[in-house]
């Protein structure tokens, strides 16, 4: 993978800094920004407290299922958050979103393709893209993992090996594993462009170069970690809860012509698999 270190006249600030990519960006030298979002007088006064070129904004509802159930405090967070991120702040603003801004129907994503969530989740996060500036940047991204502080879904498929039963896992559920670091190093390029006055798109994909289904990674999981990967059998979706999108994923054509690191499963699990050892 590429790297692309933060330049130290680049001041990047980052909301949700406890976060599985939020802690990520401050252990590469970005600005925590410790605030409840959903209070405009408290963000303002943590954004107040050092000089940013930029914001990051990472924090996030991101329970899939349980939005379905409260929907008001998905879109308080999501939607409510992101202006109140947007209304505190000079500069410009890089937004993470989500692959789960699309129905699933006819993924992988591009750019430009038209949103059409499924439920809660992505409708919250779909409105928070809305609250947006024009020169505002939107980062979609989807199946992240590679945190060792954090769990994931890979932490949870080992503990399923590890038991030495056997478990099932969906095959009809598709996307990108996404490794954290990756991406970002992916919103590290991001913001260098924008600071810099370079040219940068509205809205970018960053995720894992490999579209699989959630069974084969599970799979590969197994074999990068020396598991007995016949413990993994194919199981039938989930079903309770939020709707997923099935064909998911995002296409990642403009981030690879952007010199943008883009790892496959295997190389993200490896680098994993050194930082839990």
């Amino acid at each position: 993978m590429s790297e692309f270190p933060l330049q130290k006249h680049i001041r990047i600030g980052v909301t949700g800094p406890a976060g599985r990519l939020g802690s990520t960006l401050v252990d590469l030298g970005c600005i925590p920004i410790r605030a409840n979002i959903t209070s405009f007088d408290d963000l303002l006064q943590a954004v107040q407290k050092q000089p940013l070129d930029i914001i990051v904004h990472a924090a996030a509802y991101t329970d899939v299922d349980k939005a379905e159930e409260e929907p008001e405090t998905a879109f308080l967070v999501n939607a409510r958050g992101t202006a109140n991120v947007r209304d505190s702040f000079f500069g410009p603003v890089v937004y993470v979103s989500t692959d789960y801004v699309f129905d699933g129907i006819s993924g992988p994503y591009t750019e430009a393709a038209e949103p059409n969530p499924l439920g809660w989740y992505g409708h919250s996060k779909l409105a928070g893209e809305s609250m947006l500036a024009i020169s505002d940047v939107i980062v979609r991204t989807t199946a992240l993992y590679g945190n060792p502080r954090r769990d994931d879904f890979v932490k949870r498929i080992l503990a399923q090996y590890r038991s030495g039963k056997h478990f099932s896992v969906t095959d009809e559920v598709s996307g990108n594993p996404t490794h954290v670091y990756m991406l970002a190093q992916g919103i590290i390029r991001i913001c260098s462009l924008i600071v810099e006055k370079k040219e940068y798109p509205r809205i970018i994909n960053i995720a894992g170069r490999d579209v699989c289904t959630r069974y084969q990674f599970a799979r590969i999981v197994g074999e990068v970690f020396h598991q007995n990967v016949e413990l993994c059998q194919v199981g039938e979706i989930h079903i309770k809860g939020a709707a997923r999108p099935r064909l998911g994923g995002l296409a990642v054509h403009l981030a690879d012509s952007l010199g943008i690191p883009l790892g496959g499963i295997k190389a993200g699990l490896k680098k994993y698999r050194e930082a839990l050892r």
